[in-house]
């Protein structure tokens, strides 16, 4: 099944992706955080991942880690994915590689250290671009997360 995402006032954001996970399904909110492995913040941010999903999972949150590309630059695969997935601890945030940069469709001009914090009507809440630190995410995912 695939999902559109939408911004605030409703407009279709171009990126959709397969919801591949049946934990995608009834998720409060979806954390997207989009990486490249040669960025150092993206490599601190993803080594939090799973701390702070555990602080937010029982509230209904769900991460996504999209690897757009690896340490030299080239385009994520699976298997750097997953080399990803065991370098940074990470058990229960999903990942994906996005070779084609369509996640970069909700940054427009593009960047590194992405993350997109999405309600469980499929409505982009807040994005944050650079400020990826743990203090910053976690506000975000307060809001969004808020009854």
């Amino acid at each position: 099944m695939t999902r559109a995402l939408f911004d605030k006032s409703g407009r279709r954001r171009g990126w959709s992706f397969d919801l591949w996970h049946e934990s995608f399904c009834g998720a409060k909110a979806l954390w997207i955080f989009a990486a490249h492995g040669w960025c150092p913040l993206c490599q601190s941010v993803s080594s939090k991942q799973e701390a702070i999903l555990a602080d937010y999972a029982e509230q209904g949150l769900v991460a996504l880690n999209v690897i757009i590309v690896n340490g030299q630059s080239e385009p994520a695969t699976p298997e750097y994915c997953q080399l990803w997935r065991e370098t940074h601890g990470l058990q229960e945030v999903f990942s994906l590689h996005d070779p084609e940069e369509n996640v970069l469709q909700l940054w427009p001009g593009g960047s590194s250290s992405l993350s997109a914090f999405i309600d469980s009507d499929r409505i982009i809440r807040a994005k944050l671009v650079y400020d990826s630190s743990e203090a910053a995410i976690r506000s975000e995912l307060e809001q969004v997360l808020a009854p």
